[in-house]
């Protein structure tokens, strides 16, 4: 009988995890309809260097803004592109860019 009890336990606990797991995928959508106007995945490395860069030349100089070291337009991406007006026009692409 305790054996079997404990198979019993052991699954019901693979079903939690399995439960879970669902539950954390089922967010593959996004939220809202802007994305990055690239091929690139993310603007990381360049906002790390552009951070370093404004800190280090913050500590001697008088600097307030970002702007005053880093130039924006030498980024990965250049913007976000707004496309929710596709909903009415090609809602098979629109669905398409929504999947993340």
């Amino acid at each position: 009988m305790d054996v079997i009890q404990e198979s019993t336990a052991i699954s019901a606990r693979i079903i939690t995890v399995q439960n879970v797991r669902d539950k954390n995928m089922s967010r593959s959508y996004r939220n809202n309809s802007i994305i990055g106007w690239s091929t690139a995945d993310s603007e990381k490395l360049d906002k790390r260097k552009a951070n370093r860069r404004f800190r280090k030349k913050s500590k001697y100089k008088d600097i307030r803004l970002m702007r005053e070291v880093s130039e924006e337009y030498s980024f990965a991406k250049d913007g976000k592109q707004y496309f929710g007006r596709l909903e009415e026009s090609d809602p098979n692409l629109y669905e398409k860019l929504m999947r993340k």
